[in-house]
């Protein structure tokens, strides 16, 4: 999760950053992460399990992540967008 919340910036850049490609993993990364139900802990719990399911962690803390998987996912559209639209205008 601290991957795709450091690429915001990236995707929201005025100029195209990261390519439809590197979109596309970055999706991937997030769907894998998103569909085995894991997230990293972005709230530094201690132990050695850095890993903890969305219905473990406390409704504040679940807010929270699903208000950064909401930023990223229209992060990662928008981009994703911007940089197909722009590979097709160099091929033409």
């Amino acid at each position: 999760m601290t991957l795709l919340t450091d690429a915001l910036p990236l995707l929201e850049s005025n100029d195209i950053v990261l390519t439809s490609e590197d979109t596309y993993e970055l999706l991937n990364s997030m769907e894998e992460l998103l569909g085995d139900g894991y997230i990293s802990d972005i709230v530094g719990t201690t132990g050695s399990d850095k890993m903890t399911t969305v219905h473990d962690q406390s409704a504040n803390t679940n807010s929270i992540v699903g208000e950064k998987v909401k930023l990223i996912r229209l992060a990662l559209a928008r981009n994703l967008a911007r940089s197909l639209n722009h590979e097709g205008c160099l091929t033409d």
